[in-house]
């Protein structure tokens, strides 16, 4: 995505849910204006939906009449690989979810299970939104963050530290696995 141009365009975009199952996701996605907004605002021609657990979409009659091609998958075996085609990915909120797109520097609309009992997800969401490295969603705020995205700047997460906490933690791995492997007197 270049910032000198003025037109977002997106041409790929991938949905993932993860393993389970996310249907409000799924079905706020399937909603007229949301795919008029991925096609016309974002000029999505691909849109790739993994569903997870949850039933198949229902809306891809409507996504190609629009003419988005589409490919809807429970599963995949190489998410990763569909991630690095994606120009935006659009994404649950679980934590390995999160961080495998923003290791690969693409835009990110999080949206946020609220059936889950614990929401720990809008908390890590919330966090990273505010640092600038993804935008974060309810099923119910869905098109407006997904309006937002053309106007936002992205902030790239910075790659991990190795080195100290590397050694700190294999270190003490270490002290552990060594007091655990002398008998005791």
């Amino acid at each position: 995505m270049s910032e000198e141009s003025s037109v977002w365009r997106a041409p790929t975009v991938l949905v993932t849910v993860g393993t389970t199952r996310f249907e409000s996701l799924i079905d706020a996605l399937g909603t007229a204006a949301v795919l008029r907004e991925l096609r016309y605002g974002w000029q999505c021609e691909a849109l790739v939906v993994q569903y997870g657990t949850g039933r198949a979409p229902a809306f891809v009659a409507a996504a190609k009449a629009l003419g988005m091609r589409v490919t809807a998958v429970a599963y995949v075996d190489d998410l990763r690989a569909l991630q690095e085609r994606a120009d935006v990915i659009i994404s649950h909120a679980g934590s390995g979810s999160i961080f495998e797109a923003l290791h690969l520097h693409k835009p990110l609309v999080v949206v946020v299970n609220e059936a889950l009992a614990d929401n720990h997800q809008w908390e890590l969401a919330e966090a990273l939104a505010e640092q600038g490295h993804l935008l974060a969603a309810r099923c119910a705020d869905l098109l407006p963050t997904l309006r937002a995205v053309r106007d936002t700047h992205w902030v790239p997460l910075s790659p991990p530290v190795s080195g100290v906490l590397t050694e700190v933690l294999r270190s003490e791995l270490w002290d552990v696995v060594a007091d655990a492997s002398v008998p005791p007197r």
